[in-house]
Formats: C-alpha cells, structure tokens, sequence
C-alpha cells in the first residue's frame, strides 16, 4: 500500500448563463494539472496537462445536478518521448443540501477515447463546507474498472472572485 499527494489541478470557470426556471446554468472551464507529484513513486505524471470544457448545473429546491464535459490534452510519461493523449473526460452528479452552507454529493466520473489506454471510471461521494472566505471539500470514491485503482481520496478550497 502507498500513500502520497498527488498533482495539484488548479481550474478557471467563466459563467455565460444563469439558471433559469427552465434551463440551467452554464459555464466555460480551462484547468491545469501541475506536476508536483513524483511519477517514479506512483503518484503523478511529471507532465503538465489542460483540459478545456463546459459545466452545466440546476437546482431543484435543496438538489443540484451537475454535469461537465471536457476535452483533455494529457502527456503520457512511459517511454523514452512522452506522447500527447486526447481524451474526453465527462462528470455527473448531484449535491444535496443539509443547511445552507453544508451539503453532500455523488458523482460519477471518467476519461474515455484515450489512444494510451488511459480510460478510466470513478465513482465517489464526498461532503462540503462553505463558510465566509471558500468551500471546503472533502471526497472518497473508488473505480469501477481494474485500470481506475481501488481508492481515491481528494480535498478542495474554492473562492469566488471577480474579473
């Protein structure tokens, strides 16, 4: 059994719509994966990688669904030259709210069409926390298919600003 920090993700979400009575919300997302986490030891990749998407999101009195569809541009580390990998990466999920400003979710989460066997499936549940500065977050899920791995644990701080 290993255990270690992984690579940090840091995302940007620009919002085009508001929700409506009718249609949800949506929203622009750019992220990065920087790469802290050694690939030797098993824990990250030493490649930076981008994903560009959109996120969809509606409330149904104290539920949230949420959805996201992303195309990825992953570097693949095994080999003497690392090789570009383009995936589609998809999330669904809901979020319940316990009070205001706590809630619990689960979602489903993969990465498909990759040339370099990267496809993966993740199913998860995970509880948040918002206060006055951020959202706090903390989840566990496991995969679904032998290449996903058997735990996965992921903690988070959101803040809002403006531009």
């Amino acid at each position: 059994l290993k255990a270690g920090l992984g690579d940090i993700k840091i995302a940007g979400i620009y919002n085009l719509t508001v929700e409506s009575d009718m249609l949800p919300a949506f929203s622009l997302m750019l992220t990065t994966k920087l790469p802290d986490a050694s690939y030797q030891e098993g824990f990250g990749t030493d490649q930076i990688d981008f994903w560009a998407g959109a996120i969809f999101r509606k409330k149904l009195g104290s539920l949230i669904l949420l959805g996201n569809v992303s195309i990825g541009i992953l570097e693949d580390p095994r080999g003497t030259e690392p090789t570009q990998d383009d995936v589609l990466v998809y999330d669904i999920g809901a979020l319940y709210f316990i009070t205001d400003d706590l809630s619990v979710g689960c979602g489903l989460d993969a990465i498909n069409n990759s040339s370099l066997g990267n496809d993966r499936t993740f199913v998860r549940g995970g509880i948040a926390f918002r206060t006055r500065v951020g959202t706090f977050d903390l989840s566990a899920g496991t995969g679904l298919d032998r290449k996903s791995g058997d735990l996965r644990v992921s903690a988070g701080f959101t803040t809002a600003f403006g531009l």
